[in-house]
Protein backbone atom coordinates (compact mmCIF):
# COMPACT_ATOMS: atom_id res chain seq x y z
CA UNK A 1 0.00 0.00 0.00
CA UNK A 2 1.19 3.46 -0.78
CA UNK A 3 1.56 6.01 1.59
CA UNK A 4 -0.05 9.01 1.48
CA UNK A 5 0.38 12.18 3.61
CA UNK A 6 -3.30 13.15 2.84
CA UNK A 7 -5.65 10.92 4.17
CA UNK A 8 -7.76 8.96 0.90
CA UNK A 9 -10.29 7.68 2.87
CA UNK A 10 -13.83 9.02 2.53
CA UNK A 11 -14.79 8.31 6.05
CA UNK A 12 -11.77 10.34 7.40
CA UNK A 13 -13.16 13.37 5.11
CA UNK A 14 -16.69 12.69 6.15
CA UNK A 15 -15.85 13.41 9.97
CA UNK A 16 -13.26 16.45 8.72
CA UNK A 17 -16.72 17.93 7.28
CA UNK A 18 -18.07 17.44 10.45
CA UNK A 19 -15.54 18.80 13.22
CA UNK A 20 -14.70 21.55 10.42
CA UNK A 21 -18.10 22.84 8.20
CA UNK A 22 -16.52 24.57 6.01
CA UNK A 23 -16.06 22.84 2.46
CA UNK A 24 -14.23 25.63 0.68
CA UNK A 25 -11.27 25.36 3.20
CA UNK A 26 -11.59 21.33 3.30
CA UNK A 27 -11.73 21.21 -0.73
CA UNK A 28 -7.89 22.63 -0.71
CA UNK A 29 -6.71 19.75 1.35
CA UNK A 30 -8.45 16.38 -0.28
CA UNK A 31 -7.66 14.32 -2.85
CA UNK A 32 -8.93 15.19 -6.45
CA UNK A 33 -10.89 12.16 -6.32
CA UNK A 34 -13.19 13.47 -3.75
CA UNK A 35 -15.79 15.38 -4.29
CA UNK A 36 -17.54 17.52 -1.39
CA UNK A 37 -21.33 18.32 -1.87
CA UNK A 38 -24.20 19.80 0.42
CA UNK A 39 -26.81 17.36 2.16
CA UNK A 40 -29.89 18.24 4.01
CA UNK A 41 -29.50 16.96 7.28
CA UNK A 42 -25.99 15.93 7.82
CA UNK A 43 -24.66 19.54 5.94
CA UNK A 44 -22.00 18.55 3.99
CA UNK A 45 -20.83 15.02 2.84
CA UNK A 46 -17.49 13.95 1.05
CA UNK A 47 -18.26 11.51 -1.72
CA UNK A 48 -16.00 9.87 -4.36
CA UNK A 49 -16.47 10.87 -8.10
CA UNK A 50 -16.82 8.25 -10.48
CA UNK A 51 -15.52 8.10 -14.00
CA UNK A 52 -17.62 6.78 -16.54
Amino acid sequence: MKFHFIPQDLEFWNHVLWVIPNPGFVRRFCPKWIEIGRVKKTGFSAYEIVPF
